[in-house]
């Protein structure tokens, strides 16, 4: 890399990235092939594990003295300035993370190899893990549901040329839109063509059947990474002459999702073959495509693929690259791979190699090369955004950081929204991997290692509206290493942070450690954390009054702030409206709002119910009390027994409901009310200073049945309406019903 920057272009560029758009070519396929082989299998719980046997992967080591051949420390033989990283974070964060809600144990080194490449993915009910030759499946509460078995084992009474292959360099991807599994395996026999191993869950239960592929190969599909997408599973390959170990060239590759997943024998793949005239490091290598979680882009998206280069291996400046890749199912012809973007990030320097542990003078690996696994994409609807990451050293002198990236597309084009290199120390931090959740915060998970400690498993991570660049949370360990690696070097070769797709706020991580001091002494963990915002808890969720003595004497709520710093509440509902003027009340509320709440406190507030006429369902009457934090609302549901009510006359009943939804809202809402008979209805919408804002309609005759409107949040004059609570009153001559709503 080249640092030479003078202080006033670092402060501008610090959040400004440069892009240039590529002039390569359009690629088209060089073919398109189906499966050479399919089938259904048992029900995996049915099938007995073949235990997990001694396996190496040979291969590797001759890819790795082939990138040892290149001049990989040609940075620092162009004498390279020695200016630390410019957006280095030299300090922690200062929040507080929430503990792990889960912490258990992964796979062991059961096949006594040299790395694990761990991976795995979290489902509605199940953790899934694949390490090099094994796998294993838990529930989400850590229970050991299956394995550990050889990943061979998926593939069992499946006879090809790769029968009893197991190359490693396994994935397993939970595909959140179809509710299915999706895992891999790489299949290097000693002939070509070479394989890929696919197997895609019937069911949503991993437990159950898989439809298994074989897809072939005629150069060893070397580092495959998937991503899932809408039109397809996505995969990028590093190919090697499986003879010479000569790099061919990188791979793009798509797989029919939809044939997939239907069990079609005939599910095609479609192959493009990327440019490798400049080898490994000028050419493209180790591309990341987009692996989505959450809602999916709109229809005919192109996947992205990204990767990283360096200056000091030939480029006018440190960059990613974007690919943008096409597939059209119908006319696989007109599918294409094309470089679009060429986006300059802050200077980097990616020669390191040699992470250091305690008491012993074996280093380990980096993979300082390439982008770490995955690429996850999100579509917040006016924006998209990629994640990535990769190892650094931050300042010439052989001391590992993790620079990381968030990418925006809002228009057209992606720009570099904001980076940072974590190094808050002068431990090493490597290997990692980066998601966001729905919110917008952002987690990443890495390895720790140094003179003084043994390799370990950390995280961090920050808050969507942090300032950029920052992780703002203190370090959490997953957990502490125990001793030093002193035979092999090899580490990773990656590892993975997925996102929970039931709440889509919960992390999930795998990585690996070494547990004592000894040659291939590591294990795996897998933890689960949310990178909560500041909030308070409100308890109970209802309130339900039985009797009348629990009427006059009150019901409790607690508030309490259970982040590690103050926060603001906004508004707490002091009283709520019943129909006929019936109330509920906060007895001696004494609080000025905006009130601020300190970590640890809790306020106690008793409810107290006078009086209510309104009549709904189950024989319980209702209204619902909101707390507002500034970032959340929390919603208190008080019931009260029917029987209780006094003053009834249900004749005079001429409203059967009055409905709000979504409420809250932003930029409209549906108001649908039913009427048992035709009767004159006013419609207002009051402040809670008790002011009409918003007049619907005045004295107009209504015929039974049904009737709706939408509101916009304006007031009668068209202005829009501050966000807040509001009071909806649809009011007869028989009858007056009425309903909080929220303006967010």
């Amino acid at each position: 890399m080249k640092i030479l920057l003078n202080t006033f272009v670092f402060i501008v560029l610090f959040f400004v990235s440069f892009s240039v758009f590529a002039q390569n070519k359009t690629i088209k396929p060089q073919e398109v092939v189906k499966a050479v082989k399919f089938d259904k299998s048992k029900r995996l719980k049915d099938i007995k594990a073949i235990p997990p046997q001694h396996r190496t992967q040979d291969h590797k080591d001759k890819e790795f003295n082939r990138f040892d051949k290149y001049p990989f420390n040609y940075a620092k033989e162009l004498s390279i300035s020695n200016i630390p990283d410019p957006v280095r974070q030299s300090s922690a964060g200062e929040y507080i993370p929430n503990p792990p809600i889960m912490n258990f144990p992964g796979m062991d080194n059961v096949n006594g190899s040299g790395v694990p490449d761990t991976d795995g993915d979290v489902g509605p009910d199940h953790y899934f893990q694949m390490i090099n030759f094994s796998f294993a499946i838990w529930d989400k509460s850590g229970n050991l549901l299956y394995g550990p078995a050889d990943n061979i084992t998926l593939w069992d009474d499946f006879p090809g040329p790769w029968s009893n292959t197991n190359s490693g360099d396994p994935i397993v991807l939970y595909d959140h839109l179809a509710d299915r599994w999706m895992a891999s395996q790489m299949a290097v026999t000693s002939t070509l063509p070479q394989y890929i191993l696919i197997a895609v869950s019937e069911t949503g239960d991993p437990l159950g059947s898989w439809y298994r592929y074989a897809f072939e190969f005629y150069d060893m599909p070397d580092y495959p990474k998937f991503g899932v997408w809408p039109d397809g599973y996505y995969l990028s390959i590093n190919q090697f002459n499986p003879t010479t170990y000569a790099y061919e060239g990188a791979g793009v590759v798509i797989f029919n999702r939809e044939q997939m997943l239907a069990g079609n024998p005939d599910a095609e793949m479609v192959f493009f073959d990327l440019d490798q005239t400049g080898g490994v490091y000028l050419s493209p290598f180790s591309l990341l495509p987009s692996d989505l979680d959450g809602t999916p882009p709109e229809p005919g998206t192109p996947n992205y693929f990204v990767l990283m280069k360096d200056d000091a291996w030939g480029f006018d400046f440190d960059q990613l690259q974007i690919y943008e890749c096409i597939v059209d199912w119908n006319n696989t012809s007109n599918s294409s791979v094309t470089q679009t973007q060429i986006l300059q990030t802050e200077p980097f320097d990616s020669d390191i190699d040699n992470i250091t542990q305690p008491a012993t003078g074996n280093t380990l690996r980096t993979l300082a090369n390439r982008l770490m696994f995955r690429n996850q994409f999100r579509n917040f609807g006016n924006y998209q955004t990629m994640v990535l990451n990769h190892t650094v050293d931050v300042n010439n002198s052989d001391h590992a950081g993790i620079r990381w990236y968030e990418l925006r597309k809002e228009d057209n084009d992606w720009t570099l929204y904001q980076q940072g290199t974590y190094a808050p120390d002068s431990e090493n931090r490597w290997m990692g991997s980066i998601a966001m959740d729905m919110n917008g915060n952002i987690a990443v998970g890495y390895s720790v290692s140094s003179n003084t400690v043994y390799p370990s498993i950390r995280y961090t991570g920050r808050r969507a509206n942090d300032p950029l660049g920052v992780m703002t949370f203190a370090e959490e360990v997953i957990m502490a290493g125990q001793g030093s690696l002193t035979l092999f070097n090899g580490w990773g070769d990656y590892c993975m942070m997925s996102v929970d797709p039931v709440d889509n706020i919960t992390f999930w991580f795998t990585h690996e450690y070494v547990f004592e001091t000894g040659s291939y002494s590591w294990k795996t963990r897998i933890a689960s954390f949310q990178l909560t915002e500041p909030d308070v808890s409100v308890s109970p969720d209802s309130l339900v009054f039985f009797t009348y003595d629990e009427c006059f004497t009150g019901k409790e709520i607690k508030i309490k702030n259970t982040f590690t710093e103050p926060v603001v509440i906004n508004q707490i509902d002091t009283q709520g409206y019943f129909s006929g003027g019936a109330d509920w009340n906060i007895e001696d509320f004494n609080i000025t709002l905006p009130y601020t709440l300190n970590a640890g406190d809790s306020l106690l507030f008793n409810i107290v119910v006078d009086f209510v006429t309104e009549e709904l369902p189950y024989n319980f009457v209702q209204d619902t009390l909101f707390v507002i934090s500034e970032t959340n609302t929390h919603e208190v549901l008080i019931l009260l027994n029917e029987e209780l009510l006094t003053g009834k006359n249900e004749n005079l009943s001429d409203i059967n409901s009055l409905i709000v939804f979504p409420n809250p809202f932003n930029e409209s809402t549906n108001i649908t009310f039913s009427l048992s008979e035709e009767t004159t209805v006013n419609i207002d919408i009051y402040n809670f200073q008790g002011e009409i804002v918003k007049s619907f309609q005045r004295n107009k005759k209504f015929k039974y049945g049904n009737h709706s409107f939408s509101w916009d949040g304006k007031d009668n004059f068209g202005n829009s309406l501050s966000n807040g609570m509001y009071y909806i009153q649809l009011k007869t001559s028989n009858k007056t019903i009425g309903r909080k709503i929220i303006l967010k």
